[in-house]
């Protein structure tokens, strides 16, 4: 019973959007910010770093792929180092530094 009202707890800031994912704000403080981004099937993110932040992702839901990328001597282009798939409740830490 208690998934079921963990999933209706969430599922209210599940907002989606055709052509692109969407990043919904549930929380925030000075120390913290909690988000659910939302993916349609086959939607991604474009290749970006996190900037000095850090951040905790869970899958609540379906699955995530995520591809790490280096940057190459060149400054310019990259090369994908790893791709994991997680699925629900998969967690991952992803370090901004």
């Amino acid at each position: 019973m208690r998934s079921i009202t963990l999933h209706r707890e969430w599922r209210q800031y599940a907002k989606f959007k055709q052509g692109h994912y969407t990043r919904n704000l549930i929380g925030f403080d000075e120390k913290f910010t909690i988000l659910l981004l939302c993916w349609e099937r086959g939607q991604m993110s474009p290749i970006h770093d996190h900037a000095g932040s850090n951040c905790w992702v869970k899958v609540l839901e379906g699955e995530l792929q995520e591809t790490v990328y280096d940057i190459n001597a060149d400054g310019q282009t990259v090369s994908e180092r790893s791709v994991v798939t997680y699925h629900p409740p998969g967690v991952t830490y992803i370090c901004g530094a």
